[in-house]
């Protein structure tokens, strides 16, 4: 189901981009902001035990020089909303969409979800929280298409309400994403020959009733569901890796950012291939290939 005609928002504006030679900030590093910063956290990164013993230790720290992108003109603000094209292929190599929801009171709800998720399921190796809901492969030596688990300690009827919810929560942000984020990327998701994530896994539904929370009142909603799979992290990090993805493009939404919006205190997104900073916010949604 496409969105209808009068619901597509279109993008602020284009920028085409030329593919650097070298990534920057480059492969295989973590991009400080400052100098405080980098010489605070290279030490950690050295010494601190590995969180999964099967991982190389990947610790190098990079000063980003901010002003190599100023004079590029490849910073984009808090506030711009932005589709990027390689410039040779013609191909969506990145989106930024600002105010997303574009609701605090279901924004707040969203992030809510997240940190109850978060506590729910039993969490990556990783520093901070990372889970998964929706579909998984499974694991790495018996793969197979299943609903992910497992929950912590909770009973089956919190389980099944979580589901809904976690659901619902997957099914708002995409319809709401689908309507501003170019049609080759809806397209690349919805084409995917894998289940949407609906909250009845075993009917395999790809659009139906959610309802999302703003404060104390349930809006009902109906739309198409959320893409198979999300992650769901807070204060997540992990080091420069790869994953294998069913499709070309991952969106992900930042449902909250506490530091204040006058200070930089890094965590911000990089397009590397092409030497793009997409400062970071809240109600801030990325797409990327």
């Amino acid at each position: 189901m496409d969105p209808h005609p009068s619901e597509i928002i279109q993008p602020v504006r284009t920028v085409w981009v030329t593919r650097l030679g070298e990534a920057y900030p480059p492969k295989y590093t973590w991009a400080c902001n400052s100098q405080e910063i980098e010489s605070k956290r290279a030490i950690i990164l050295q010494t601190r035990k590995l969180a999964d013993g099967r991982d190389p230790r990947r610790a190098e720290t990079f000063l980003v020089d901010e002003g190599k992108f100023l004079a590029a003109g490849e910073v984009f603000k808090e506030d711009e909303s932005v589709v990027f094209r390689d410039d040779a292929t013609n191909e969506v190599v990145g989106v930024v969409m600002r105010n997303l929801i574009d609701n605090p009171g279901i924004l707040e709800w969203l992030d809510h979800r997240v940190k109850i998720a978060c506590h729910e399921r039993r969490n990556t190796r990783d520093p901070g929280y990372g889970v998964t809901i929706g579909y998984s492969s499974g694991p790495r030596k018996a793969r197979k298409l299943k609903w992910t688990g497992p929950y912590r300690v909770v009973k089956a009827t919190k389980v099944v309400q979580s589901t809904i919810e976690n659901s619902s929560a997957g099914a708002h942000i995409w319809n709401e994403a689908r309507k501003r984020l170019p049609q080759e990327v809806v397209h690349d998701f919805e084409s995917l020959a894998v289940p949407c994530m609906g909250f009845n896994s075993d009917k395999h539904e790809k659009e139906g009733p959610y309802a999302v929370h703003d404060g104390a009142r349930r809006i009902q909603k109906t739309g198409v569901y959320g893409p198979p799979s999300a992650v769901l992290g807070d204060y997540y990090a992990r080091f420069y890796h790869k994953e294998t993805n069913a499709g070309r493009y991952v969106v992900s939404l930042t449902t909250h950012r506490s530091v204040a919006p006058d200070k930089d205190e890094g965590g911000h997104f990089y397009i590397a291939a092409y030497g793009i900073q997409i400062r970071s916010s809240a109600d801030t949604l990325l797409a990327f290939n």
